[in-house]
Protein backbone atom coordinates (compact mmCIF):
# COMPACT_ATOMS: atom_id res chain seq x y z
CA UNK A 1 0.00 0.00 0.00
CA UNK A 2 1.50 3.50 -0.82
CA UNK A 3 -0.93 6.73 0.33
CA UNK A 4 -3.18 4.59 1.34
CA UNK A 5 -3.69 2.87 -2.24
CA UNK A 6 -3.38 -0.72 -2.61
CA UNK A 7 -1.08 -1.61 -5.48
CA UNK A 8 -1.74 -4.58 -7.95
CA UNK A 9 0.82 -7.06 -8.48
CA UNK A 10 2.07 -5.03 -11.74
CA UNK A 11 2.53 -2.26 -9.96
CA UNK A 12 4.60 -3.38 -6.65
CA UNK A 13 6.65 -5.49 -9.57
CA UNK A 14 7.40 -2.33 -11.66
CA UNK A 15 8.40 -0.42 -8.02
CA UNK A 16 10.43 -3.03 -6.93
CA UNK A 17 12.04 -2.68 -10.60
CA UNK A 18 12.54 1.03 -10.07
CA UNK A 19 14.16 0.51 -6.95
CA UNK A 20 16.87 -2.07 -7.74
CA UNK A 21 17.81 0.95 -11.15
CA UNK A 22 17.93 3.49 -9.05
CA UNK A 23 20.39 1.50 -6.44
CA UNK A 24 22.36 0.24 -9.71
CA UNK A 25 22.47 4.07 -11.10
CA UNK A 26 23.67 5.20 -7.89
CA UNK A 27 26.39 1.95 -8.44
CA UNK A 28 27.44 3.09 -11.82
CA UNK A 29 28.02 6.53 -10.51
CA UNK A 30 30.26 5.78 -7.76
CA UNK A 31 32.26 3.52 -9.64
CA UNK A 32 32.60 6.81 -12.06
CA UNK A 33 33.72 8.88 -9.59
CA UNK A 34 36.23 6.43 -8.53
CA UNK A 35 37.53 6.11 -11.75
CA UNK A 36 38.12 10.00 -12.49
CA UNK A 37 39.81 10.08 -9.51
CA UNK A 38 42.08 7.25 -9.79
CA UNK A 39 42.80 8.44 -13.80
CA UNK A 40 40.08 7.04 -16.82
CA UNK A 41 42.89 4.30 -18.25
CA UNK A 42 42.47 2.20 -14.52
CA UNK A 43 38.96 1.78 -15.55
CA UNK A 44 38.97 1.36 -19.08
CA UNK A 45 38.30 -2.38 -20.40
CA UNK A 46 41.07 -4.37 -20.98
CA UNK A 47 42.08 -4.53 -24.28
CA UNK A 48 42.96 -7.49 -27.26
CA UNK A 49 46.46 -8.12 -27.57
CA UNK A 50 47.58 -6.27 -31.09
CA UNK A 51 50.43 -6.68 -33.17
CA UNK A 52 52.55 -3.24 -33.41
CA UNK A 53 52.27 -1.89 -37.09
CA UNK A 54 54.61 -2.07 -39.78
CA UNK A 55 57.26 0.46 -39.17
CA UNK A 56 56.53 0.80 -35.55
CA UNK A 57 60.19 -0.07 -34.55
CA UNK A 58 61.84 2.89 -37.19
CA UNK A 59 59.36 5.47 -35.50
CA UNK A 60 61.36 4.88 -32.30
CA UNK A 61 64.21 7.08 -31.29
CA UNK A 62 66.22 4.46 -29.96
CA UNK A 63 65.74 2.02 -33.21
CA UNK A 64 68.42 0.95 -35.50
CA UNK A 65 67.82 -0.74 -38.58
CA UNK A 66 70.39 -4.00 -39.09
CA UNK A 67 73.13 -4.26 -41.64
CA UNK A 68 72.31 -6.10 -44.71
CA UNK A 69 74.52 -7.66 -47.48
CA UNK A 70 73.13 -8.29 -50.97
CA UNK A 71 75.68 -8.87 -53.40
CA UNK A 72 78.66 -10.92 -53.59
CA UNK A 73 80.44 -10.88 -56.50
CA UNK A 74 84.00 -13.26 -57.32
CA UNK A 75 86.45 -12.02 -59.50
CA UNK A 76 88.88 -13.40 -62.03
CA UNK A 77 91.61 -13.60 -59.50
CA UNK A 78 89.42 -15.77 -57.01
CA UNK A 79 88.73 -12.55 -54.71
CA UNK A 80 85.18 -12.10 -53.56
CA UNK A 81 83.81 -8.59 -53.05
CA UNK A 82 80.53 -7.74 -50.80
CA UNK A 83 78.11 -5.32 -50.99
CA UNK A 84 74.75 -4.22 -48.82
CA UNK A 85 73.19 -1.90 -47.07
CA UNK A 86 73.22 -0.19 -43.57
CA UNK A 87 72.58 3.08 -41.95
CA UNK A 88 74.38 5.99 -43.61
CA UNK A 89 77.80 6.84 -42.78
CA UNK A 90 78.30 3.97 -39.91
CA UNK A 91 81.45 2.12 -39.11
CA UNK A 92 80.90 -1.73 -40.07
CA UNK A 93 83.27 -4.82 -39.64
CA UNK A 94 82.68 -8.22 -40.26
CA UNK A 95 84.28 -10.63 -37.62
CA UNK A 96 84.62 -14.50 -37.59
CA UNK A 97 85.25 -16.58 -34.56
CA UNK A 98 89.06 -16.91 -35.61
CA UNK A 99 89.47 -13.34 -35.32
CA UNK A 100 89.53 -12.65 -38.92
CA UNK A 101 88.42 -9.09 -39.89
CA UNK A 102 87.54 -6.84 -42.32
CA UNK A 103 86.04 -3.53 -42.50
CA UNK A 104 84.22 -1.03 -44.89
CA UNK A 105 82.34 2.25 -44.12
CA UNK A 106 78.66 2.83 -45.49
CA UNK A 107 78.35 6.24 -47.66
CA UNK A 108 76.03 8.67 -47.75
CA UNK A 109 73.05 6.86 -48.79
CA UNK A 110 74.17 3.47 -46.80
CA UNK A 111 75.57 1.72 -49.71
CA UNK A 112 78.72 0.15 -48.64
CA UNK A 113 81.50 -2.57 -50.50
CA UNK A 114 84.03 -4.82 -48.71
CA UNK A 115 86.53 -6.22 -50.51
CA UNK A 116 87.72 -9.91 -49.08
CA UNK A 117 90.86 -10.69 -51.35
CA UNK A 118 90.88 -14.53 -52.31
CA UNK A 119 88.75 -17.27 -50.64
CA UNK A 120 90.58 -20.29 -50.53
CA UNK A 121 88.68 -21.49 -47.56
CA UNK A 122 85.20 -21.54 -45.83
CA UNK A 123 84.27 -18.76 -43.50
CA UNK A 124 81.23 -17.42 -41.06
CA UNK A 125 81.51 -13.45 -40.44
CA UNK A 126 79.08 -11.87 -38.07
CA UNK A 127 78.55 -8.38 -39.59
CA UNK A 128 77.85 -5.53 -37.17
CA UNK A 129 77.92 -1.67 -37.91
CA UNK A 130 78.30 1.10 -35.02
CA UNK A 131 76.25 4.16 -35.15
CA UNK A 132 74.81 6.40 -33.01
CA UNK A 133 76.82 4.77 -29.84
CA UNK A 134 75.32 1.68 -30.50
CA UNK A 135 76.33 -1.48 -32.27
CA UNK A 136 73.94 -3.48 -34.32
CA UNK A 137 74.71 -7.20 -35.71
CA UNK A 138 72.92 -8.68 -38.74
CA UNK A 139 70.33 -11.48 -38.36
CA UNK A 140 72.21 -14.03 -39.10
CA UNK A 141 75.94 -15.50 -40.06
CA UNK A 142 77.41 -14.84 -43.48
CA UNK A 143 79.05 -17.60 -45.08
CA UNK A 144 81.53 -17.23 -47.59
CA UNK A 145 82.75 -19.78 -49.81
CA UNK A 146 85.51 -20.65 -52.05
CA UNK A 147 83.16 -22.35 -55.13
CA UNK A 148 79.25 -21.48 -56.15
CA UNK A 149 77.61 -20.04 -54.56
CA UNK A 150 79.50 -17.28 -53.77
CA UNK A 151 77.87 -16.27 -50.14
CA UNK A 152 74.47 -17.08 -48.38
CA UNK A 153 72.98 -15.80 -45.17
CA UNK A 154 72.84 -17.93 -42.52
CA UNK A 155 69.77 -17.59 -40.61
CA UNK A 156 68.72 -19.89 -37.02
CA UNK A 157 66.00 -21.57 -37.16
CA UNK A 158 65.27 -20.13 -40.73
CA UNK A 159 66.28 -20.64 -44.59
CA UNK A 160 69.55 -19.70 -45.42
CA UNK A 161 69.77 -16.56 -47.73
CA UNK A 162 71.87 -17.09 -51.03
CA UNK A 163 73.47 -13.89 -51.79
CA UNK A 164 73.69 -12.95 -55.73
CA UNK A 165 74.26 -9.92 -57.41
CA UNK A 166 71.80 -10.13 -60.45
CA UNK A 167 68.92 -13.17 -60.12
CA UNK A 168 70.20 -15.08 -63.61
CA UNK A 169 66.96 -17.84 -62.83
CA UNK A 170 63.23 -17.05 -62.65
CA UNK A 171 62.88 -19.32 -60.04
CA UNK A 172 65.47 -21.29 -57.99
CA UNK A 173 66.15 -23.40 -54.84
CA UNK A 174 68.87 -22.37 -53.28
CA UNK A 175 69.16 -23.76 -49.57
CA UNK A 176 67.77 -26.36 -47.39
CA UNK A 177 67.73 -26.23 -43.68
CA UNK A 178 67.35 -29.01 -40.99
CA UNK A 179 67.76 -29.62 -37.54
CA UNK A 180 68.66 -32.90 -35.45
CA UNK A 181 64.37 -33.50 -35.30
CA UNK A 182 64.43 -33.35 -39.02
CA UNK A 183 62.16 -29.97 -39.24
CA UNK A 184 63.03 -28.72 -42.45
CA UNK A 185 62.98 -25.34 -44.42
CA UNK A 186 62.91 -24.76 -48.88
CA UNK A 187 64.33 -21.44 -49.66
CA UNK A 188 64.96 -19.99 -53.06
CA UNK A 189 64.25 -16.97 -54.87
CA UNK A 190 61.83 -16.10 -58.20
CA UNK A 191 59.42 -13.42 -58.62
CA UNK A 192 58.51 -10.26 -56.41
CA UNK A 193 55.32 -11.39 -54.57
CA UNK A 194 54.59 -14.33 -56.40
CA UNK A 195 52.27 -17.63 -54.79
CA UNK A 196 55.12 -20.12 -54.94
CA UNK A 197 53.97 -23.86 -53.61
CA UNK A 198 57.32 -26.79 -52.86
CA UNK A 199 56.63 -30.08 -53.27
CA UNK A 200 58.78 -33.04 -51.28
CA UNK A 201 58.97 -36.50 -53.41
CA UNK A 202 55.66 -35.85 -55.07
CA UNK A 203 53.92 -34.86 -52.12
CA UNK A 204 51.28 -32.34 -51.65
CA UNK A 205 52.47 -29.20 -52.44
CA UNK A 206 53.43 -26.46 -49.69
CA UNK A 207 52.10 -23.31 -50.60
CA UNK A 208 53.30 -19.99 -49.53
CA UNK A 209 54.72 -16.60 -51.42
CA UNK A 210 57.66 -14.79 -52.52
CA UNK A 211 58.32 -11.34 -50.40
CA UNK A 212 58.98 -8.02 -52.24
CA UNK A 213 62.77 -8.58 -52.81
CA UNK A 214 61.26 -12.48 -54.13
CA UNK A 215 63.21 -14.43 -51.78
CA UNK A 216 61.04 -17.24 -50.66
CA UNK A 217 61.42 -20.12 -47.67
CA UNK A 218 58.57 -22.45 -46.95
CA UNK A 219 58.43 -24.80 -43.45
CA UNK A 220 57.65 -28.66 -44.20
CA UNK A 221 54.77 -29.43 -42.20
CA UNK A 222 56.68 -32.71 -41.73
CA UNK A 223 60.28 -33.71 -40.27
CA UNK A 224 61.91 -34.87 -43.45
CA UNK A 225 64.23 -38.55 -43.37
CA UNK A 226 67.56 -38.70 -44.19
CA UNK A 227 68.20 -40.08 -47.18
CA UNK A 228 67.78 -38.43 -51.34
CA UNK A 229 64.93 -36.31 -51.52
CA UNK A 230 63.24 -34.61 -54.57
CA UNK A 231 62.71 -31.31 -54.44
CA UNK A 232 60.52 -28.81 -56.80
CA UNK A 233 59.54 -25.31 -56.80
CA UNK A 234 56.24 -23.94 -58.67
CA UNK A 235 54.92 -20.51 -59.06
CA UNK A 236 52.18 -19.69 -61.97
CA UNK A 237 54.82 -18.99 -64.86
CA UNK A 238 58.09 -20.93 -63.58
CA UNK A 239 59.39 -24.17 -61.95
CA UNK A 240 62.62 -25.37 -60.69
CA UNK A 241 63.91 -28.80 -59.74
CA UNK A 242 66.86 -30.17 -57.02
CA UNK A 243 67.86 -32.89 -55.46
CA UNK A 244 69.32 -33.17 -51.99
CA UNK A 245 70.17 -35.30 -49.70
CA UNK A 246 69.99 -35.10 -45.93
CA UNK A 247 72.07 -37.31 -43.54
CA UNK A 248 72.10 -36.22 -39.63
CA UNK A 249 73.57 -33.26 -38.62
CA UNK A 250 76.96 -33.58 -37.61
CA UNK A 251 78.25 -30.81 -34.86
CA UNK A 252 81.24 -29.14 -35.57
CA UNK A 253 83.99 -30.37 -34.09
CA UNK A 254 86.68 -27.94 -32.12
CA UNK A 255 84.53 -24.73 -34.02
CA UNK A 256 81.28 -23.23 -34.46
CA UNK A 257 81.06 -24.88 -37.80
CA UNK A 258 82.38 -27.14 -40.79
CA UNK A 259 81.64 -26.97 -44.23
CA UNK A 260 82.54 -28.99 -47.35
CA UNK A 261 82.12 -29.25 -50.54
CA UNK A 262 79.23 -31.60 -51.93
CA UNK A 263 77.85 -32.81 -55.56
CA UNK A 264 75.11 -29.67 -55.20
CA UNK A 265 77.37 -27.35 -53.71
CA UNK A 266 78.19 -26.73 -50.27
CA UNK A 267 76.58 -28.21 -46.82
CA UNK A 268 77.68 -26.22 -43.40
CA UNK A 269 76.99 -27.60 -40.03
CA UNK A 270 77.00 -24.87 -37.55
CA UNK A 271 76.14 -24.12 -33.99
CA UNK A 272 73.62 -21.02 -33.37
CA UNK A 273 73.46 -18.20 -31.34
CA UNK A 274 71.22 -20.17 -29.24
CA UNK A 275 73.20 -23.54 -28.94
CA UNK A 276 71.54 -26.14 -31.15
CA UNK A 277 72.98 -27.94 -34.32
CA UNK A 278 71.47 -26.91 -37.92
CA UNK A 279 72.83 -28.17 -41.32
CA UNK A 280 72.16 -25.48 -44.21
CA UNK A 281 72.47 -26.99 -47.56
CA UNK A 282 73.72 -24.22 -49.91
CA UNK A 283 72.84 -25.14 -54.15
CA UNK A 284 75.34 -24.31 -56.36
CA UNK A 285 72.66 -24.82 -59.13
CA UNK A 286 70.22 -22.26 -57.64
Amino acid sequence: MIGGKVQTPAQTHCSEQTVRMNARARVLASVAVLCLAAGVSACERPRPFQAPKAGADAADPGYRAAPQVSGAVRGSGGGVTLSGRALPSSQLRMVTRSGARFEARADGSGAWTAELGPVSEPALYNLAEDAGGRTVSAEGLIAVLPGAPTAALLRAGSGAQVVQAVADKPIAIQAVDYDVSGATVVSGRTRAASPVRVMVDGQPPIEGASGPDGRFSLTLPKPLQPGLHRLQAQTPKDQAEAQVTLTPPAPPKGGAYQAQAESYGWRVDWITPGGGAQTTLLLAGG
